[in-house]
């Protein structure tokens, strides 16, 4: 005879993302009525904040929320949640080139790597404010 967790089906019942890389959910059993039936369990992640270089025409677009995504280079390991500092940078043959002093901070909402649309190695990162 199955025991009582075995006999119901967990069902998510709350959902809280109060923290920073942290994620709570909290489920009942399908047909439980008791309080004890609940269970909660915490997920989460270390949260890597990415420090970018970017250019000043796609700066601009990201500023004005008309580009909501970036392609890059998947080297440093990139996960939903981490957040990105994205900081204009003047090429080299700009009459100041470096950095300008303008960032603008988003964080990583979707991961696209499906090699059908990336090149290999790199992804499309969905971004949010």
């Amino acid at each position: 005879m199955p025991s009582k967790l075995e006999q119901y089906i967990p069902t998510l019942i709350a959902y809280f993302n109060n923290d920073p890389g942290t994620m709570k959910l909290v489920l009942q059993y399908v047909g439980d009525d008791d309080p004890y039936g609940l269970i909660e369990l915490i997920l989460s992640h270390p949260i890597k904040t990415h420090w970018l270089k970017t250019e000043p025409a796609f700066f601009r677009e990201i500023v004005t929320g008309s580009k909501t995504f970036e392609v890059r280079n998947n080297d440093r390991g990139f996960e939903v949640g981490d957040v990105l500092i994205l900081q204009e940078y003047l090429p080299a043959w700009a009459p100041k080139p470096g950095y300008s002093g303008r960032q603008i901070k988003k964080k990583i909402s979707y991961i696209l790597d499906d090699p059908r649309f990336c090149r290999e190695g790199y992804v499309i990162l969905g971004l949010r404010d």
